[in-house]
């Protein structure tokens, strides 16, 4: 079920993309199978930064 769907209306404003929280280009964190070494440290680059912006924001 999609997220926004089982939300209650009151709370919709509070569900966001990880990713939206961060200056990332990207949209969703990609799948790091295919990329190598270079894929999954993408993949922790880019959960690293939003996680910081998250917690600064609590």
């Amino acid at each position: 079920a999609d997220l926004l769907d089982i939300c209650p209306a009151e709370h919709r404003h509070k569900v966001s993309l990880f990713l939206s929280h961060s200056n990332s280009s990207y949209d969703e964190i990609p799948d790091p199978y295919y990329g190598g070494d270079d894929g999954f440290e993408l993949v922790l680059d880019l959960i690293e930064e939003a996680s910081v912006a998250v917690l600064q924001k609590l």
